[in-house]
């Protein structure tokens, strides 16, 4: 735990303080904080391939093309904009409904 917390606060995502006061708690808004940041926070770079991240994939060192890379960089610019378009108040259960 004390690992997910140094990375999220390295990111800017959390702050946390000792003590009988302290805690940990959002440094932004929740809607504020993409689900993408959260990840590439955690783990790095969001990517389905990372062959798509290179600048040339083994494949293209090899053969001069790769018929996959264009379809994977489309999917990963894809992914990517999903997690980006999510927020940590999107995965927060609505509040009930006061009578």
């Amino acid at each position: 735990m004390a690992k997910v917390l140094s990375r999220l606060a390295k990111a800017g995502l959390v702050e946390s303080r000792m003590g009988r006061a302290g805690g940990v708690w959002l440094r932004l808004p929740p809607e504020e904080i993409s689900l993408l940041k959260v990840m590439e926070s955690l783990s790095g770079p969001v990517a389905l391939d990372l062959c798509a991240t290179l600048r040339r994939c083994p494949t293209e060192e090899r053969r001069g093309f790769c018929y996959l890379k264009p379809n994977l960089v489309r999917m990963n610019q894809e992914i990517r904009k999903a997690f980006s378009s999510l927020t940590l108040k999107d995965l927060l259960p609505e509040a009930p409904q006061k009578a």
